[in-house]
């Protein structure tokens, strides 16, 4: 489960982040754009119910910027 949602995650940010297509993300991690999509919905629906999600998909979108900035 943990793992789902990591992927879930990942998958949410590498739509936010970039411009890949949802067909270019679920390549990129051996799923469908089906797989791709219902992960970002599932995030989005995190985000409402969950008071940590936020803090988390900030806290990771953060450490990816830094990364870009160096």
């Amino acid at each position: 489960k943990s793992t789902a949602l990591a992927r879930q995650v990942a998958i949410y940010l590498m739509r936010k982040l970039t411009s890949l297509s949802l067909d270019d993300i679920g390549k990129q991690l051996n799923r469908n754009h089906t797989t791709a999509l219902y992960s970002i919905q599932k995030v989005e629906d995190l985000l409402k119910s969950d008071s940590e999600m936020p803090n988390i998909i900030r806290d990771i979108s953060s450490n990816i910027n830094s990364l870009q900035d160096r």
